[in-house]
């Protein structure tokens, strides 16, 4: 019953099979991420621990909300049989407003190449998938979770009601030059950019504003011995809008990374800058005691122009009846008309004419601000500080990056590294620790372990895992063998 009740909202999770990743943070804080430090500050890139970097595939998959919590854990036996009890839901009925988030980051084939001591550049490629609903009342939440129930809504006034919600599938094919701008015996200073052409290649949303309804059952006009449920609506502000997944196709990796055919495109910035204070006696130039890093990452959007391809309204309406049980006769198993026989059934109630379309479809990247305080503590061992701020409003038309603070210790090596991120994720709401290992070519990691294992009270899980080629930077020239191996124990 719940996408009887709000279609309009499901028409953001169609053809959506994937979930939503964290940010990777046990190794885009590590020194040896290689070109997965670009996603933190461009301006890491700059005079690298590599000489050259490859990565040859990674991919994050993850889920998180504040509303439905699993407690106890889950029990995995075969791979495709893991043991769920529902009696072990739990629902925060708190009162605050609620939010979901998932999707994948699939890193394509990248490459890193140190040109000099100060000038660094990286080609990278990337795709991402977001979903995400968000400003959700508690009993709007409710009814999209649990369904409807007659009892308890029914004749029920809902007043003023305010939500968001989105799908947005993305590509990047992307450029980044970092170089070292000041440097001296003691300290350097870094900046770094990145372009990224974008390519888009799946988008819906809804944004209802003032949405107040009440739920009814009236006799069916068609069949008086009958009732039907209907929603009554007093009036509703509506933005939704998607893109036709039968004009998209089954995507090929290349239309994926260099968006040959697809209907969306745009442009997008990273700007970053760093300072380091360098470690006495140190082996390799490149390394540092502490460093600071800000900045501003995933500015731009996408816009589809195609008419063809999208559908977009933007609309007022009062009083009108939206008859629920009508969604009864669309027929779920047809992928390529679903959405559209969803559109037609909204356009009919609320009075929708084609003269109110839009020209075009448009959504923002997930802009964020990032400051980073990398700190050695000892030898190999290392503590970073990681302040991830989102900087789209809950409102925008954006795929909407949730605040996380972190703290990640690590012992890192060059073919051997462990790193724990502890973090305030959410928006700084829930505590998670994960765990990344680097081993070789080979890291696998994720943001919330108890997630990921299965266990506790889960309001989330992530995994992460990749695989590269290392080439790493020599040590510095003109060390007798003794200071090398001094050098090296120190390490």
């Amino acid at each position: 019953m719940t996408k009887k009740l709000f279609p309009a909202l499901w028409l953001c999770f169609l053809s959506i099979q994937t979930l939503f990743a964290q940010y990777q943070l046990g190794l885009t804080t590590s020194g040896f991420g290689g070109t997965h430090l670009v996603y933190a500050n461009p301006a890491f890139l700059a005079n690298p621990r590599h000489h050259v970097y490859v990565n040859l595939a990674s991919a994050q998959f993850g889920a998180t909300n504040n509303y439905v919590r699993y407690e106890g854990g889950l029990k995995f036996g075969n791979i495709s049989d893991i043991s769920f009890d529902k009696d072990k839901l739990t629902y925060d009925n708190s009162g605050k407003t609620k939010f979901l988030s998932t999707g994948f980051d699939i890193r394509l084939p990248s490459v890193l190449v140190a040109m000099s001591p100060k000038h660094s550049i990286a080609l990278t490629s990337r795709a991402r998938l977001l979903v995400q609903g968000r400003n959700f009342n508690q009993e709007f939440a409710q009814i999209i979770v649990e369904g409807i129930d007659l009892d308890k809504f029914q004749n029920k006034p809902f007043e003023n009601y305010s939500f968001n919600a989105g799908a947005y599938g993305f590509s990047e094919l992307a450029l980044s030059y970092a170089r070292v701008i000041k440097d001296d015996e003691k300290s350097s200073l870094k900046a770094g950019i990145t372009f990224k052409k974008l390519n888009g290649y799946a988008a819906a949303y809804v944004n209802a504003q003032d949405f107040s309804f009440q739920l009814n059952t009236e006799p069916d006009p068609n069949l008086p011995i009958e009732e039907q449920t209907v929603a009554n609506i007093k009036n509703i502000s509506l933005q939704y809008g998607y893109v036709d997944p039968s004009v998209i196709g089954n995507l090929t990796p290349a239309q994926v990374i260099f968006g040959n055919g697809l209907p969306g495109s745009g442009i997008g910035f990273d700007f970053g800058a760093s300072y380091e204070k360098k470690a006495e006696n140190s082996r390799y130039p490149m390394d540092y005691q502490y460093r600071i890093g800000f900045a501003l990452m995933d500015i731009g959007g996408v816009r589809f122009k195609s008419s063809s391809a999208i559908q977009a309204y933007n609309i007022t309406r009062t009083n009108k009846k939206l008859v629920l049980d009508d969604f009864d006769d669309i027929d779920t198993d047809d992928d390529d008309d679903y959405a559209e026989q969803v559109q037609s059934v909204i356009n009919n109630a609320l009075d929708i004419t084609p003269n109110e379309k839009k020209d075009n479809l448009k959504f923002g990247l997930p802009t964020t601000m990032n400051v980073n305080f990398d700190y050695r503590i000892y030898k190999k061992v290392y503590v970073n500080a990681f302040w991830i701020q989102g900087l789209r409003s809950q409102k925008s038309t954006a795929a909407y990056p949730l605040s996380v603070f972190s703290v990640t210790p690590r012992v890192q090596m060059k073919w051997l590294e462990v790193a724990l991120p502890v973090s305030l994720v959410n928006n700084y709401k829930n505590l998670a620790v994960g765990a990344m290992a680097r081993l070789g070519f080979l890291y696998v990691g994720t943001d919330n372990l108890a997630g990921a294992l299965g266990g506790g009270s889960i309001y989330g899980t992530d995994f992460y895992f990749g695989l590269n080629i290392p080439v790493f930077q020599r040590k510095r020239e003109g060390r007798s063998d003794e200071s090398t191996e001094e050098i090296e124990s120190s390490k």
